[in-house]
């Protein structure tokens, strides 16, 4: 079975398409591979943050994190961020855990 992904939020799909010509491309490489083996890749790939939350990431040069949740055949992404700082990496997680709650109906 084939998964899809899907932005929640459109603040994190302009932040892809404003992205370089290359990165961009990797993201959306990032994005294939989901949807061809679903949201459990491998590490450095995929990393589970607790109660549903992972996160997503490319590799490399200009490195990009997405935060997402899986509800099977979709895979909704909650937020982004880059690889710059842990601090800013923190405030990224809380914030795609607030939204994963909205996702939810709770507060």
């Amino acid at each position: 079975m084939s998964w899809e992904v899907e932005f929640l939020f459109e603040d994190t799909l302009d932040y892809v398409n404003a992205l370089d010509k290359p990165t961009r491309a990797k993201v959306y490489r990032l994005f294939s591979f989901i949807e061809e083996r679903g949201p459990h890749l491998p590490a450095p790939n995929c990393k589970p943050l607790g109660d549903g939350l992972f996160e997503l990431s490319t590799s490399g040069r200009n490195a990009q994190r997405f935060y997402a949740t899986a509800i099977r055949p979709i895979v909704y992404i909650l937020g982004h961020g880059n690889k710059k700082s842990e601090r800013q990496q923190q405030r990224d997680i809380a914030a795609a855990r607030q939204r994963l709650r909205t996702f939810r109906g709770g507060r």
